[in-house]
């Protein structure tokens, strides 16, 4: 998951706001509690946890980060980042050098 994504995470289910359950637990509504299946519909909440460090970026959404032709480098020089790779400042450049949006 690092290798594709750049970062790993997993989606799990909390069932009444505490008791943790499995990913398909959660997507079939149903889960194994204390050896009894229970019916869980409406008592869940989908939580996904990072297991790996990762990084984000706020923009605005007419910002030139957004725009496709420049998603992949930005990918790339985010998660070259995390991986030690990469610069902070070469992203800053790189981003200065984006045309500006009107």
């Amino acid at each position: 998951m690092k290798r594709s994504f750049g970062y790993a995470y997993e989606e799990y289910g909390l069932v009444d706001g505490s008791l943790p359950i499995t990913r398909a637990e959660y997507d079939d509504a149903a889960a194994i509690i204390d050896g009894q299946p229970v019916d869980v519909m409406g008592r869940t909440e989908l939580r996904i946890r990072h297991l790996s460090t990762y990084n984000t970026i706020i923009a605005p959404f007419r910002s030139p980060l957004t725009e496709r032709t420049f998603q992949r480098r930005f990918n790339d020089l985010m998660n070259g980042i995390l991986n030690g790779t990469e610069t902070f400042e070469t992203l800053q450049r790189e981003i200065e050098q984006l045309p500006r949006i009107d």
